[in-house]
């Protein structure tokens, strides 16, 4: 056959023909002779074969290399192995596409013939990259959203009660980390302002300073009115307007403290002059009580009082009627 030819050629050729008898070369090592003795194994079976035997041949030592992007590295490593290919990771980069621990590249690419125990190198994906989270705290909600979404977060705005930021402005966010991986969602805590409260229900005996001081601890406006009571002692809280344990009260709003001064004062009247019976009947419409009268037997004219007429006292006082 031409094989053989080129063979009984070769041979020729390496023992040539000189005068004083075939001089043949040096003897290769015998690594050298196998290697060649395998490739004129393969050609002489390739040229046996022909045409379509010889692709059939080519076929049997190559591999394809499977379709792994996108795939897990556990996955891929079970489809190289089918395939007859070693896999080796040659790098990791981050990707908003393909999750963490996927595959990202291949190299050969996808569909390439390549001969069997090949190695074939991937760039597996370490997920979406990192980015900085802007300071939102302070700004108006709407601008903190669109700051937020500009560096490609996903924000959620919802609204929570806070006693020093104003509504409407940010109070921070959560989780309150200083990065996020791309795309990552976090919400946007918008203030409303202070939570509503509950006014207290103030028991006997509480003064107005410590009711003053309770409410503006809850940040509430407390005004003092006072007011007659024969029950409270003056100076001790009656009522609040609103009453005590009102709650959802705004922050700020007014409350109205009922303070007592006391039972209401009566002037004791002047009924010097008048007759006696006269007299006892005005100081007894004024709420006194006529005690006593001092005086000569028989007088018929009153004279004074004690208390002295003008005097302020509380309503059911004692008085002592003088007449001459």
């Amino acid at each position: 056959s031409t094989g053989l030819g080129l063979a009984r050629v070769s041979a020729d050729e390496a023992g040539g023909t000189g005068g004083e008898g075939p001089v043949g070369p040096r003897p290769a090592p015998r690594r050298h002779r196998h290697r060649g003795r395998r490739a004129l194994a393969v050609a002489a079976t390739l040229v046996a074969l022909g045409g379509a035997g010889a692709a059939v041949y080519l076929v049997a030592l190559t591999r394809t290399v499977p379709h792994l992007v996108g795939a897990s590295l556990v996955a891929a490593r079970s489809e190289a192995r089918k395939a007859g290919l070693h896999l080796v990771v040659a790098g990791r980069r981050h990707s908003i596409r393909v999750p963490a621990g996927d595959v990202l590249e291949v190299s050969p690419g996808p569909g390439s013939r390549v001969r069997r125990g090949a190695t074939v190198h991937l760039v597996v994906s370490s997920g979406a990259p990192f980015v900085a989270v802007p300071k939102v705290s302070g700004a108006p909600g709407a601008d903190a959203v669109s700051t937020l979404r500009k560096v490609h977060l996903v924000p959620k705005v919802t609204k929570v009660y806070d006693l020093t930021v104003p509504p409407g402005r940010v109070v921070g966010t959560s989780p309150g980390a200083t990065s996020l991986r791309y795309g990552s969602g976090l919400v946007v805590e918008v203030s409303k302002g202070p939570a509503p409260v509950t006014i207290p229900a103030f028991g006997s005996g509480t003064s107005w300073s410590s009711a003053q001081s309770a409410l503006e601890g809850l940040r509430l406006k407390p005004v003092e009115a006072l007011a007659y009571s024969t029950k409270v002692p003056a100076g001790d809280v009656i009522a609040t307007s609103p009453a005590g344990g009102t709650a959802g009260v705004h922050v700020a709003s007014t409350v109205t403290v009922s303070v007592s001064r006391g039972p209401r004062l009566v002037a004791v009247p002047s009924v010097a002059g008048a007759p006696i019976a006269q007299a006892v009947a005005a100081l007894r419409k004024a709420g006194l009580v006529v005690t006593e009268q001092i005086g000569p037997p028989f007088a018929t004219k009153a004279t004074t009082t004690q208390p002295a007429p003008g005097a302020e006292v509380r309503p059911g006082t004692n008085v002592t009627l003088y007449v001459a």
